[in-house]
């Protein structure tokens, strides 16, 4: 190998430690026993020591504190969502007032009422389901953050 050669991957190394002292990782770069994921973030927290342990406190606060919220701003959704429905009956029935021969028979009543019981019951499971995920998640986070809280003392 001759000089230029050597001289070009000595860049190169010193590029790559530049960016991994700089950069930070996109969000939480630990596993739920709190060991670095990723060769990348392992090259930042041996450079970077200190300063990538607290930032990882800060991302897996932060990351904790949106999954705690998360129920506050479904529930918000869902009363704009209820809102928004009553309006759109409200606009139905003013319609049907107006137009009776455009009513819906009671056979497509029924068909509809059970299409959007069908729905409710589908949204039930999908809430259970992410709320064991939401629960899980929040029990890693709170788990791995003393880990980091830690390692910048």
């Amino acid at each position: 190998m001759n000089k230029s050669h050597m001289k070009i991957i000595a860049g190169v190394v010193g590029v790559a430690l530049v960016y991994l002292f700089l950069s930070s990782p996109d969000g939480v770069a630990l596993d739920g026993k709190g060991n670095i994921k990723g060769m990348f973030d392992q090259g930042r927290a041996g450079i970077q020591g200190e300063r990538f342990w607290r930032n990882q406190v800060k991302e897996i606060s932060a990351e904790l504190q949106m999954w705690l919220e998360q129920p506050r701003r479904e529930a918000e959704s869902n009363r704009e969502l209820k809102q928004m429905n009553r309006e759109f009956d409200q606009i139905n029935q003013d319609f049907y007032r107006e137009n009776p021969d455009m009513r819906p028979s009671a056979a497509e009543r029924r068909a509809e009422a059970m299409s959007i019981r069908a729905e409710q019951i589908e949204m039930a499971e999908h809430d259970r389901f992410f709320q064991k995920m939401r629960l899980s998640k929040m029990a890693e986070l709170r788990k791995i953050l003393p880990i980091a809280k830690n390692k910048v003392m």
